[in-house]
């Protein structure tokens, strides 16, 4: 077991063996082991909580006016949802409804006040307000893994500072722990407006991020955090090098990433987004670690295309033609493509970028192969 663990267990064997890891002891029973009083973690984060559970919004209303109204706001906007997002009412509006907004009906909200025992017990819960913003965040306080007070402080020791900062937690509900939470704290009212930064991303990365902590306007990148299947850190994962500030740029971000995908796939360029300018500071030099960007990636899997060079040139000017976000990492020089060579590119396995390449090459790629690589274990060998 785990790669090096024997136990022995006497014949006769019975149909069924459970293996179990309990105070850092792995056993052997032919029993069910003790299951444990809470949900167990599994991974989706806060899309687990929209999985068809009862589900109710709470916002706090023990803030200052200006953040108890924003608060409210933001409740209202996430109830327009069926997904981890909270929606403005701008967009693509036909028949008088915006296309992101659920066509009847709205999810249910309430203020912090009114939460009777019955729905906590009953409800996955989205929490918005910190613990002296919102009642019912404030009696759980001392049972989260993390508090925002004058700083933000973790259960394991870890703190970070709090200016402008914004705390999304995915967790089990310590006062029904069969239930599900996901907790939004900000130390500024306006960062609960509709479509935060903090949910454009935790929404869009179900795998392995459980705690983020980000900054608002302008976007960065502070820290990730991921737990076990018991809500235990994975501190594991985060003994990594500290991202330095001349590191800190989104440019630079994407280039080392470009660098690892082409290293771990032999590949010759890396095709890789760009969705911001390159000198926007993305992460918080000197507090952000490398593993907190690759936490973003743990599912996502490499693939890589291979076209020649004549084709290669032709592909990157159907980029530019379509206007793609999409771009190759290092920038080719026509100089120096031969055109008869094949070329390696290596890109994250998507339907969109499968998609993306046909519409830039006007056809289907001869070549195109799936690794067993992922995005992750490629920064994991590069830049851990």
């Amino acid at each position: 077991m785990n790669g090096g663990v024997f136990v022995d267990f006497p014949a006769p064997l019975p149909d069924s063996l459970f293996v179990n890891l309990e105070k850092g002891v792995w056993s052997v029973n032919s029993n069910w082991p003790r299951r444990p009083d809470f949900a167990l973690h599994t991974p989706g984060g806060v899309g687990n909580l929209y999985s068809g559970d009862p589900l109710l919004i709470v916002y706090g209303t023990a803030g200052s006016d200006s953040s108890n109204k924003t608060m409210a706001a933001a409740a209202e906007a996430a109830s327009k949802s069926m997904n981890p997002m909270w929606v403005g009412d701008g967009g693509d509006v036909k028949d008088g409804v915006p296309s992101h907004h659920i066509l009847y009906g709205r999810l249910r909200t309430k203020p912090d006040t009114s939460v009777t025992g019955d729905e906590i017990r009953d409800c996955n819960l989205i929490l918005i307000g910190r613990q002296d913003e919102n009642r019912l965040v404030r009696k759980m306080a001392d049972l989260l893994p993390v508090r925002f007070t004058d700083g933000i402080v973790f259960s394991d020791g870890v703190r970070l500072p709090r200016d402008r900062a914004v705390v999304g937690l995915y967790y089990y509900n310590p006062l029904s722990p069969g239930r599900l939470i996901y907790w939004v704290a900000a130390d500024r009212p306006v960062s609960y407006r509709p479509y935060p930064f903090i949910l454009q991303i935790q929404r869009d990365t179900p795998g392995g991020i459980d705690l983020l902590v980000v900054q608002d306007n302008p976007p960065k990148i502070v820290r990730t955090r991921q737990f076990d299947s018991r809500w235990n850190w994975n501190a594991a994962l985060e003994q990594t090098a500290v991202i330095s500030g001349k590191e800190a740029k989104y440019g630079s971000i994407r280039a080392r990433i470009a660098d690892s995908m082409r290293k771990a796939t032999a590949a010759d360029l890396a095709l890789i987004a760009a969705v911001m300018p390159v000198e926007h500071e993305i992460v918080s030099p000197g507090v952000t670690q490398w593993s907190d960007i690759a936490l973003f990636d743990m599912t996502t899997g490499l693939a890589v295309l291979e076209l020649r060079g004549a084709e290669l040139i032709a592909f990157r000017n159907g980029l530019a033609k379509n206007n793609s976000v999409f771009r190759l990492e290092p920038v080719p020089d026509d100089s120096s493509i031969t055109a008869d060579r094949p070329y390696r590119i290596v890109l994250s396995a998507a339907f969109e970028q499968m998609q993306m390449i046909i519409n830039a090459l006007n056809r289907v790629p001869d070549s195109f192969e799936m690794s067993d690589i992922t995005l992750f274990e490629a920064m994991k060998r590069t830049l851990f």
